[in-house]
């Protein structure tokens, strides 16, 4: 914590003196948040049963602009979203830009990521009505996974009288994704032990392209964004298996254990792993699409999500008895999976005064685009099929106060749990699986998550300037 203050007294500074020293050149703005999180029944992003102040941002930025329409910039920003961030200090964008002519800009440094509509502008409050962007789209925990590329890009307007303008934008570099990260708690939460402790996110080539299309006249804006990249990780491996005795060949009715019987089973040997793997996640490819309306006062939008994403493992191989204990069979060797996550949402915005505007949207995403409906997960014993989804109805209520101050509050009732944790919200200690489930085999979210339904009520407080 001390490293950090110093980094920040630094920063500070560095500000003062070059107000002093180049004010007339470096331009300077900043924000700074504060947010309050409350559920009524679940953990979702934070502690929020009960209610969490454990939600606020801060950021603090320089541009320097020249005559030839170049400029180079700087911001420096802190988080916290219950375990995620704890207000570490991290340059969320810092960058040189050229802008040649309109239909051609060169820019390099940490840029931001232009997926969706508002990717790119979510640290700013006052250009938007929600205190949370709808999750069927922008799920807050791969924020900080979506949040910058290191690399170069190029952009561009093309303009035309008649066809009106389209933004383009493409880039090329890498991501970093933290151990500690929204990311890495997303990904950790979709192994199951023996894996566990996924960390080392080396991400490869990642590729960003998006276009936005206003057309004239009508105040419809359509957009698109894709995203490439691969990456691979270092994971835990730690199985603890008991030795099994050897089992005679019983009749029914003869063992209590084995009421039907049993054919008898030679026995096993313990086992026991601790070694570390790799996971590789081969494919991952994202996109949007994005399209906007406004009538008189109203905004209406409406975006798309798409990612899906492969993964390997190359676990220990070990040999052990099977399920039923009547043989001793291979476990191990290399796993694949592929996984699709889908999602969208429709909002509304109204502005009913210059200082007052309420906004809502419907927002829907399943993280298992096979089971939209849940009809697989619900044949899991202690599962529902509600697990596989999310859908968010949300109301919101903005006060400009000023041109500084902003204050929002909004509703959300609540409907599935997909996306809340077991790590956040854990199985009481008095969990019994019940008799003839497999313990491998048995969810327990029908006693973790019992109601379909919740909500959540969020207030922020924003200064910026």
């Amino acid at each position: 914590m001390l490293y950090y203050c110093c980094q920040i007294l630094l920063l500070i500074g560095f500000i003062f003196f070059n107000q002093t020293v180049y004010g007339d050149l470096i331009d300077i703005h900043g924000y700074i948040s504060q947010g309050f999180l409350y559920s009524n029944k679940y953990n979702y992003l934070a502690d929020t049963d009960g209610g969490t102040f454990k939600f606020n941002e801060m950021g603090i930025n320089l541009v320097k602009g020249s005559v030839d329409s170049s400029f180079i910039g700087v911001q420096v920003s802190a988080r916290d979203l219950g375990d995620i961030g704890n207000n570490k200090p991290y340059v969320d964008w810092a960058l040189a830009d050229w802008r040649i002519i309109d239909t051609l800009g060169i820019r390099f440094g940490k840029l931001k990521v232009p997926m969706g509509f508002y990717n790119e502008t979510r640290d700013i409050d006052m250009l938007r009505t929600s205190v949370l962007l709808p999750s069927g789209v922008y799920i807050e925990l791969l924020r900080d996974a979506w949040n910058g590329l290191k690399g170069f890009g190029i952009y561009g307007d093309l303009a035309h009288p008649l066809l009106g303008s389209c933004d383009y934008k493409f880039s090329i570099g890498t991501v970093e994704i933290e151990d500690n990260s929204g990311t890495a708690k997303m990904f950790n939460a979709a192994f199951e032990n023996p894996i566990s402790n996924i960390r080392n996110f080396e991400v490869e080539e990642t590729f960003v392209g998006s276009f936005q299309w206003s057309i004239p006249y009508s105040q419809i804006k359509i957009g698109s964004t894709f995203m490439s990249t691969d990456w691979t990780n270092t994971a835990d491996y730690n199985l603890t298996l008991p030795a099994i005795d050897p089992i005679p060949a019983l009749l029914p009715g003869q063992h209590p254990i084995y009421p039907y019987g049993h054919p008898g089973f030679e026995g096993c040997d313990a086992v026991q792993i601790d070694k570390k793997i790799p996971i590789r996640v081969q494919n991952v490819q994202s996109y949007t699409l994005s399209a906007s309306a406004q009538l008189w006062k109203i905004i209406l939008s409406a975006e798309y999500f798409h990612i899906r994403l492969g993964y390997s493992a190359e676990t220990p191989v070990f040999k052990y008895a099977n399920n039923t204990a009547t043989s001793i069979v291979t476990h191990g060797g290399n796993i694949t999976s592929d996984n699709e996550v889908e999602g969208y949402y429709i909002s509304t915005n109204y502005r009913l005064t210059e200082k007052i505007g309420i906004g809502a949207y419907y927002s829907w995403i399943t993280s298992n685009v096979d089971d939209k409906d849940g009809s697989k997960a619900a044949k899991q014993p202690g599962n529902h099929n509600y697990s596989q989804w999310l859908r968010d109805y949300c109301l919101s209520i903005l006060f400009d106060i000023s041109e500084q101050w902003t204050l929002k509050f909004e509703g959300h009732l609540m409907d599935g749990h997909t996306f809340l944790y077991m790590r956040d919200n854990p199985a009481p200690d008095n969990l019994v699986i019940p008799k003839g489930i497999n313990p491998s085999e048995y969810v327990p979210y029908e006693v973790i998550f019992p109601d379909r339904y919740w909500h959540m009520l969020v207030a922020k407080v924003t200064f910026s300037f």
